[in-house]
């Protein structure tokens, strides 16, 4: 997630990673914005199945 130069947020695709426990994940990834990106943020969630269970954002 993002913020441009007036303080609105964009939310980006989510990534996955469904593998067991201690799995871990690298993706390659860029991000532009036409108003620019000022502020990055990051999410980490939980999902059972396609059900969102629950997340947590820091800036």
């Amino acid at each position: 997630m993002s913020k441009d130069v007036r303080g609105t947020v964009k939310n980006w695709p989510w990534r996955s990673n469904t593998g067991a426990t201690d799995t871990t994940k690298r993706w390659k990834t860029t991000a532009s914005y036409d108003r620019g990106l000022f502020v990055i943020g990051v999410q980490t969630a939980r999902f059972k199945g396609d059900k969102l269970v629950n997340y947590c954002t820091d800036w």
